[in-house]
């Protein structure tokens, strides 16, 4: 899966007085040592498991980490722990997390041999990122399995308002080794400023799927389960966002500030795919032209654009291009970040693929520059 490569689409530095972010909404991600920090007896690194009876059991080896350190390699330039429980980083399940980066000019691996099951290709992992790097070059996560990159992520400030971490589901195809023992490998580069952190969790084998349409795509089906729903406030549940028909991101009131609410699911575009097609209606108290309030719409999080939500934006059907992303499996996004004052909401229905530019007229979302 590819990230994104471009400048930040909102410039950071235009912030009017009154817009000015408190301390108390600003995440710091730099990894210093404090009390609300406190790792847990540091884990001992085992060695890279070699039972294939044990491979084969559990595809992966403590892949929730709540067994600390078992069965995972970890290595840091800064000698810092990679696995422990921290208070200031939520695991996704139990206490237990990974947390690779948040130190200047650092490197960090974690690896271990899995054994791919015939039947469940699909890597699945819970994890997130957070940066105070505004360019989208210099900090890079990969994962790999064995010498082969199967996910590179450049990890940077994407808003305006820099949301707090949170956690989402990514897939990884791994059927070209099924049924083989791999070397699985996260890795993450910082440079020697503005620091970027990688949060893993929940790494687990699933049954493979290769829907080339989007499922529950009008959204008529409440609990299907078919796009992951996600919000900062609320974690993932099913039904937080879809209901009586639509997805709702966000609230007017009463406002919810500094959200952060996703929906997304994986599809395998058609080779012949050239538009993503959506209805949307938004409402909000914000100024138009500020970018205070964002949808943005991305690809294997990729963005491919954005929506200024804002008092006067009509209702009507957006359209992105997609065909540089046809013929592969990828991750559609709709991703809603609020600032902390006002309040605002996106509504929206009827998501479909298309293999014509079409001639009638639909607006282009714009990527905000």
């Amino acid at each position: 899966m590819q990230a994104p490569s471009e400048q930040p689409r909102i410039n950071t530095q235009t912030l009017t007085p009154t817009k000015t972010l408190t301390a108390s909404k600003t995440r710091t991600a730099t990894r210093t040592p404090t009390a609300t920090k406190t790792d847990t007896a540091t884990p001992t690194t085992t060695p890279t498991p070699s039972s294939t009876a044990v491979f084969e059991s559990t595809g992966v080896v403590n892949g929730d980490f709540e067994a600390q350190g078992n069965g995972w390699n970890q290595r840091s330039t800064m000698n810092d722990t990679l696995i422990a429980h921290w208070s200031s980083m939520p695991a996704w399940t139990g206490q237990y997390v990974a947390w690779l980066g948040g130190i200047a000019d650092s490197r960090d691996v974690l690896d271990q041999t899995v054994f791919v099951p015939a039947d469940n290709t699909t890597l699945s992992v819970h994890m997130g990122f957070h940066s105070q790097d505004t360019v989208c070059i210099n900090d890079t996560a990969n994962v790999f399995a064995n010498d082969t990159r199967i996910g590179q992520f450049e990890v940077c400030n994407q808003s305006k308002w820099a949301p707090l971490p949170m956690y989402s589901q990514y897939e990884f195809d791994l059927h070209q080794w099924s049924g083989q023992a791999v070397l699985l490998t996260f890795f993450l580069t910082n440079d020697s400023a503005n620091p970027s952190l990688w949060f893993i969790d929940t790494v687990k084998f699933i049954p493979t799927s290769n829907n080339s349409t989007l499922q529950n795509a009008d959204f008529s089906d409440t609990h299907l389960g078919a796009w992951t729903e996600e919000g900062l406030r609320n974690g993932q549940r099913v039904g937080q966002f879809i209901a009586n028909g639509v997805a709702k991101l966000g609230n007017v009131a009463p406002p919810q500030n500094l959200a952060v609410d996703r929906i997304s699911q994986y599809v395998t575009l058609p080779v012949d795919a050239k538009r993503l097609l959506f209805d949307y209606v938004l409402r909000s108290e914000e100024l138009c032209g500020k970018s205070y309030d964002v949808l943005n719409v991305e690809i294997d999080n990729k963005l491919v654009g954005a929506i200024d939500i804002c008092r006067t934006t009509p209702a009507r059907t957006g359209s992105v291009d997609v065909s540089a992303f046809a013929g592969r499996r990828v991750r559609v996004s709709f991703l809603l970040v609020t600032d902390y004052s006002q309040g605002s909401e996106v509504t929206i229905d009827t998501v479909m693929i298309r293999n014509t530019w079409s001639a009638i007229s639909i607006p282009t979302v714009v990527v905000i520059p």
